[in-house]
């Protein structure tokens, strides 16, 4: 779990939270396209309306895009990177 995401869908302009998840990655078929641009690489992520994502059994996020990676983050042990203004909800 990690706040350093600012990544936004360009269409709606809603904040995405990126997952990573191999398995999930493959298996979507219909999904939103989302661009992404970092300092070494582009592309885009798979995007996917959720209806609610439960972090740590305390924060509650409802009708949220992911956006579904299927290369690891680099992070260790983190496969979820919230969007950066979801911080403020976390105490």
């Amino acid at each position: 779990l990690d706040t350093g995401n600012k990544l936004y869908d360009p269409y709606k302009r809603r904040e995405v939270i990126l997952l990573y998840s191999k398995d999930l990655y493959e298996k979507i078929e219909n999904f939103i396209p989302i661009p992404f641009e970092t300092l070494s690489s582009n592309g885009f992520v798979k995007g996917i309306v959720v209806e609610r994502v439960v972090v740590d059994s305390k924060y509650t996020f409802e009708n949220v895009l992911i956006g579904l990676s299927n290369k690891s983050f680099n992070l260790e042990n983190t496969d979820m990177i919230l969007h950066s203004n979801f911080k403020n909800y976390l105490h």
